[in-house]
């Protein structure tokens, strides 16, 4: 946990991060086992460390279907139990709402911080990492804005329904096969509630076949569709004052907590923009389209690459 004293110092740099201003030997270190603890660092960047920042790495945006996302951390896909790491910082236990603020802030990208952000949709999940996430962005910097839920889509009892087995029919034998013994393998643990996981251990070329799991609702295309009318209006009264109109233009945010090689927030952004497509008001699809924007905390993959 952060000690009072890097809290205190974290705080005196809120923003820094993009101009390559600050000197620190920050490392984010993870203890696993049975009593797993996540440590933040001040004074020693270790070689074990699941996130080395010194100084904080400026990461690239990057696009998933055609969407700009940004991430706050990187981590070291060197590092020993990473992968405990990635599913512990999940956790309410791992990090306390202090420490999430502080870590969010320290790096959130200045583009972002500028935007006068509408509406944050959540990637759903059983976890409360990506809706805490929303509530720290909400309180640091967008304090008008609505968080609202992106729903996992339900697939009932047979765990054969998460198949698109018109994409299986397609697919190689390697592939049908890795596919046959994920769907075995949860029969046989009776694991399967309902729900398509996004660490369902499958290759990106395997985890295509599986259906979405997420689904855009008609709540978030309605919101769109209501914001777009609001924002006309301002159009109609204040045209030819560029200032006023691009500062009530809203955007939105899609939050995760992890993006890992972008599958999930894939998915989700081509179910986005396929709902998006369908409004009969075609300003209002360029409008949304172009008004969206991802972030999640933690990148790990070879997706986010920090700038030169």
């Amino acid at each position: 946990m952060l000690s009072f004293e890097s809290f205190t110092r974290i705080g005196e740099f809120k923003g820094g991060w993009i101009n390559h201003q600050i000197e620190l030997n920050e490392g984010i270190s993870f203890i696993g086992g049975e009593n797993p603890s996540i440590e933040i660092d001040y004074s020693n960047d270790l070689q074990s460390d699941v996130v080395k920042l010194n100084p904080p790495l400026n990461l690239r945006p990057t696009r998933k279907a055609g969407i700009p996302v940004y991430a706050g951390y990187k981590t070291d896909k060197r590092a020993n139990n990473l992968g405990q790491f990635l599913k512990y910082v999940k956790e309410w236990e791992a990090i306390d709402d202090s420490e999430l603020d502080a870590l969010i802030d320290f790096t959130y990208p200045k583009e972002l911080k500028d935007m006068f952000v509408n509406t944050i949709f959540v990637v759903g999940s059983s976890k409360p990492l990506a809706s805490r996430i929303a509530d720290s962005l909400v309180k640091q910097y967008y304090p008008k804005a609505k968080v609202i839920d992106i729903i996992k889509a339900y697939y009932g009892v047979d765990v054969n329904s998460m198949v698109d087995w018109d994409e299986y029919k397609k697919a190689d034998d390697t592939t049908k096969k890795e596919i046959d013994t994920f769907l075995n393998t949860r029969r046989e643990r009776g694991d399967f509630e309902g729900y398509i996981k996004k660490s369902s251990g499958l290759r990106s070329g395997s985890r295509r076949l599986l259906k979405p799991g997420h689904m855009i609702d008609d709540y978030i295309t309605s919101t769109i569709t209501s914001d777009y009318k609001e924002f006309a209006e301002v159009i109609s009264k204040h045209g030819k004052d560029f200032r006023v109109v691009t500062a009530a233009r809203p955007k939105y945010l899609i939050v995760d907590d992890t993006i890992i090689e972008g599958s999930t927030l894939g998915s989700i952004f081509e179910k986005y923009k396929d709902a998006i497509n369908k409004l009969t008001d075609v300003n209002a699809v360029k409008y949304a389209i172009t008004s969206t924007f991802g972030y999640c905390l933690f990148s790990h993959g070879s997706r986010h690459k920090p700038f030169d």
